[in-house]
């Protein structure tokens, strides 16, 4: 972690420098400006994480410098603020949050008060970082897997959720679906035995919802054109996008060879 002081008095400066116990709360030594202005060319050049900044300075105000930093800093936006305020300057302060600062101290500074601040913006910085790291994994795995991109979208066509002219030419690209107008079926295949379909086990009832989607795959292996996905708690749904009469009698010609195997296992 980077912090950024910003005071026009340099003793304040140098007193959270040597007082604060940067290195053992996870940051490194803090980058200083005397002025909005020099922290907005230091701003220009560094990534910051954490911005503590006085708000009464001469030319260029906190409040100021935060506005600065909202509107001409994109590549600043994740950064959080503190605010250093005297007692008097609490209606600056309300006005510094409304820009997206996260803390303040009063004047004088106490520096425990200073350091409970900036443990707690480190957690909030890695957690947020954390949840970035995940979703470019997530989204990463999702681009890469087709299976789980088709079982998502007959997820969602079946339930209704595929809502817009839009969103279904979106899921064309992303899998590489057929053009034009679909002469589409549904099939739909569940187990009948009431047994199973209502068992209090957890373990039995992901079983029997595998075991009816690997059957189905297992019939329909090498059958082109069919878009196999769970349609709901132990469904599976094949969807036949270009589904003429002679693609039909050909896939219904499976039917029975995967009633089957359902039989079986």
């Amino acid at each position: 972690m980077r912090a950024l002081i910003v005071d026009d008095e340099p003793m304040q400066i140098q007193g959270l420098l040597r007082h604060i116990r940067w290195e053992a709360l996870g940051y490194r030594t803090p980058l200083t400006a005397h002025s909005g202005m020099e922290a907005l060319a230091i701003l220009k050049e560094n990534p910051v994480d954490v911005l503590i900044t006085d708000v009464s300075m001469p030319g260029m105000t906190g409040i100021e410098l935060l506005a600065r930093i909202q509107a001409d800093y994109p590549q600043q936006q994740a950064m959080q603020s503190v605010m250093i305020s005297g007692f008097d300057e609490f209606e600056f302060v309300q006005e510094a949050i409304q820009l997206g600062a996260k803390a303040y101290v009063l004047k004088p500074v106490k520096t425990e008060e200073l350091e409970q601040k900036l443990v707690a913006l480190r957690a909030a910085a890695e957690k947020k970082k954390q949840l970035e790291q995940e979703t470019t994994l997530l989204r990463e795995k999702v681009t890469e897997s087709r299976e789980v991109l088709l079982e998502r979208f007959i997820k969602d066509l079946t339930g209704g959720w595929v809502h817009s002219a839009e969103l279904l030419d979106s899921w064309r690209r992303l899998l590489d679906l057929p053009a034009g107008e679909w002469q589409a079926t549904l099939f739909l295949f569940d187990c009948d035995s009431l047994h199973l379909h209502h068992s209090q086990d957890a373990k039995e009832q992901i079983l029997l919802g595998e075991a009816l989607q690997n059957a189905v795959k297992l019939g329909l292996e090498g059958f082109s054109g069919a878009y196999i996905g769970k349609a709901g708690a132990g469904e599976t749904a094949v969807l036949v996008l270009e589904a003429v009469p002679q693609v039909r009698a050909r896939l219904e010609k499976q039917l029975s060879f995967i009633q089957e195997v359902l039989r079986e296992q």
